[in-house]
């Protein structure tokens, strides 16, 4: 089954625990840190600013 990386990103921004996200998602901690890693490197070539 797949899952969107915007998904994961988004619930583990939300506060969920890794742990919260591979039970609810049948996932592994390289499948979280495969989205940690992707994220990373596609948000590399960009400006992100902090809100607040």
């Amino acid at each position: 089954t797949r899952v969107p990386v915007d998904l994961i990103l988004g619930k583990l921004a939300g506060g969920m625990t890794y742990e919260e996200v591979m039970s609810d998602y049948d996932l592994a901690k390289e499948d979280i840190l495969a989205v940690l890693d992707y994220a990373a490197k596609h948000l590399s070539d960009e400006e992100v600013r902090a809100i607040g």
